[in-house]
């Protein structure tokens, strides 16, 4: 009973655990408000996360924003093109659905297509900024083709974020939940079963 409740018991560490996913979800959370900072809050949730998963975390708050102020003109860059594609698709979208005009379905497919493939590519987008150092050209390249390699793997990633707010929707109740933990959990699942031993194999060849 002492090992399970006592300072590196189970219980113990299963909360900590618990807090510092609540902790880094609540600072994403924020950081996310100011629309332009979405990139870089995205790329140092993913950093602690990986951290977190490899049991290698530290101060939470410390490194979330030594990732952000590092990565913070990259992500920036990166994450405002994407925007701005993701604000075209959308008008496209209203625009095909509100006009008087006719559009063939094949349109709307192309343009659904494309909208997912951009949400795909956020999905390793993010976590390789955190992780290696390229040039814009280069994230954008690299982005596009870890996401073809794992493409599988991005879609399970895309399914995860997008669940907590299928949940939260649903069941107004637990929205609180959804939000503190709608971020940090995805990008912990994701570095520990989906993209931790990529990252690591690209890490040793680095070295």
């Amino acid at each position: 009973m002492e090992s399970l409740f006592g300072p590196d018991g189970k219980v113990n560490r299963a909360l900590g655990f618990v807090r510092n996913l609540m902790v880094l979800g609540l600072i994403a959370l924020i950081c996310c408000i100011p629309v332009v900072t979405i990139g870089a809050s995205l790329t140092a949730l993913n950093y602690v996360a990986l951290r977190i998963a490899r049991g290698e975390e530290g101060y939470i708050v410390r490194d979330f924003f030594r990732s952000f102020r590092e990565s913070f003109r990259s992500a920036t860059i990166i994450w405002m093109g994407m925007l701005a594609l993701l604000v075209l698709f959308a008008m496209d979208f209203y625009i095909m659905n509100h006009s008087a005009t006719a559009y063939p379905d094949v349109m709307k497919i192309v343009l659904a297509v494309a909208l997912a493939a951009v949400l795909l590519v956020m999905t390793y987008m993010f976590p390789m900024i955190s992780k290696f150092q390229y040039s814009i050209k280069g994230y954008i390249r690299n982005g596009v083709m870890m996401t073809i390699l794992n493409l599988p793997r991005a879609i399970v990633m895309l399914a995860l974020y997008a669940l907590p707010s299928v949940i939260g929707g649903y069941f107004f109740e637990i929205m609180p939940l959804t939000l503190i933990f709608g971020l940090s959990l995805p990008a912990w699942l994701s570095a520990r079963f989906l993209y931790g031993r990529y990252f690591q194999g690209l890490e040793e060849k680095i070295r």
